[in-house]
């Protein structure tokens, strides 16, 4: 007797599935190994911001102490609050956040020295080339050495930025409010 040839009906989803489960494995694995890297490198681009927004030299040896975050900054996107000193002293206050601009997954930090806005630096972005994106590299020469309570980022209607703009001015005018209440409490 010979041998039956499986049916073409059986062997294709046969091959196509295990074909598919190779892949995932193989993504997975990629996954698994690049996802440390991409945190440390996300942990040593903020840390090199918070230097940044303070205007600080990259060699100088900072000290964080987390501060909580209220709800009302949570709920706009606000996920760390940190007071920079160096030797006991206090440099500035820098908040990290993620909020929605054109598109989600704006990362940025916001310093403060004083009672003036001391810097931003965006972590990372999914704004659009040639609109949001780069307007965001614009917000730090515009804030920076502002007084807190004095206008920001007005006007981006001109420029076509305005959803941006306005999520932007929201997320920074909410810190720069809790920043101030900080110094007086």
């Amino acid at each position: 007797m010979s041998k039956k040839k499986l049916n073409n009906f059986i062997l294709l989803p046969l091959f196509l599935g295990a074909v598919t489960l190779v892949a995932a494995g193989a993504l997975t694995g990629v996954h698994l190994l690049t996802k440390p890297k991409i945190e440390e490198n996300i942990k040593q681009k903020q840390l090199s911001g918070y230097k940044a927004v303070l205007d600080l030299a990259q060699s100088d040896v900072i000290d964080l102490k987390k501060e909580t975050v209220s709800d009302e900054l949570a709920g706009i996107g606000v996920t760390n609050k940190f007071s920079v000193t160096i030797d006991t002293t206090l440099v500035g206050v820098v908040y990290d956040a993620e909020i929605t601009g054109y598109n989600s997954g704006l990362i940025f930090q916001v310093g403060f020295k004083g009672t003036k806005y001391a810097g931003f630096n965006v972590i990372s972005s999914n704004e659009t080339p040639g609109y949001g994106a780069d307007y965001l590299e614009t917000v730090h020469e515009q804030i920076k050495g502002v007084e807190i309570g004095d206008p920001i980022l007005q006007d981006p209607s001109k420029t076509g930025k305005t959803i941006t703009a306005n999520a932007l001015r929201k997320a920074l005018e909410a810190c720069a409010t809790d920043y101030l209440e900080g110094r007086a409490g």
